[in-house]
């Protein structure tokens, strides 16, 4: 009996899912959803990006392949369709995006997926309000396997830089992914040669902020290593923060004995700074005990 009244609750809770559209629609009285809304935003250089979805629980059910079929259109979520907001153009799957809001959906395999982003975003309730001439692109990704349980359907952006995120879809055992990727260094490296040309405007803080782009995007380390010289030079102090992480960018540019002459250099500085100086002393002993190899 008590065997019968499980399947009889789960019964019950998947056709909710299903209704659930409908019974929003009609209803009057403000209860808590089965499947939660979250919106994720993520700031990816100059781009805002913004996930809107209801997130499902597994609540004890097997989910593709079941819950979710396979080979059929899923709308990557539950209730309303899944949307994600570009404010920037973007390469999705090999295309370029334009800027807009669109749906994510997928059809869901067992060795592969289609993503697809389609253009229709409002009262679309997947697959039923489908238009597949809606489209604006498709494309595979390969499922995999994670050895956590995710008993909620998690989405999250991961990998992030200057110019890309990926984002991750997680629920179960199942993991799905792909890579959202923008122009940053355009617009940065016009306004940085901008600034350039007018450096009696520029602030102390320009110059670091200028060499810290450079140096974690390896776009021009020795631009970035002038402009770390800059604001040291600028300081009323030694910066031991500032010559910490030119120390690294010498490292990388396989400057090892200057890199280790300024690590030294960090390491006696940094004694005045009992709360952050420690931290920075032993990495720098790090830096030099890793270039001494």
């Amino acid at each position: 009996m008590e065997t019968d009244m499980k399947h009889m609750t789960r019964y019950l809770l998947a056709i909710a899912l299903v209704a659930l559209p409908f019974h929003i629609l009609l209803s009057q009285v403000k209860l808590p959803a089965p499947s939660p809304l979250q919106t994720l935003t993520q700031k990816v250089g100059y781009a805002d990006l913004e996930l809107r979805y209801s997130r499902p629980l597994s609540r004890g059910r097997e989910i593709f392949g079941n819950l979710v079929p396979y080979d059929v259109l899923w709308r990557m979520g539950a209730n309303q369709c899944t949307t994600i907001s570009l404010s920037q153009n973007a390469v999705i799957g090999g295309k370029k995006i334009e800027a807009g809001k669109y749906s994510l959906l997928g059809i869901p395999g067992e060795k592969e997926w289609t993503i697809i982003l389609n253009s229709k975003t409002e009262k679309f309730w997947p697959p039923s309000g489908y238009e597949p001439e809606l489209n604006i692109h498709e494309f595979k990704v390969k499922p995999t396997e994670t050895k956590q349980l995710y008993s909620e359907l998690a989405y999250q952006f991961v990998d992030i830089d200057f110019e890309k995120a990926v984002l991750r879809l997680n629920w179960e055992h199942t993991q799905v992914e792909f890579e959202l990727r923008f122009d940053t260094d355009a617009k940065a490296s016009k306004l940085i040669a901008e600034a350039l040309k007018s450096p009696e405007n520029l602030k102390r803080g320009d110059y670091n902020n200028i060499a810290t782009y450079y140096a974690l995007s390896g776009k021009n380390l020795d631009q970035a290593l002038e402009m770390y010289d800059q604001f040291i030079a600028k300081s009323k102090r030694p910066p031991y923060w500032v010559m910490f992480h030119k120390a690294e960018l010498l490292a990388r540019m396989d400057r090892k004995a200057e890199a280790i002459s300024l690590a030294e250099e960090v390491i006696e500085i940094s004694k005045q700074d009992k709360v952050w100086g420690p931290k920075y002393a032993d990495w720098s002993a790090k830096l030099i005990k890793r270039l001494k190899k």
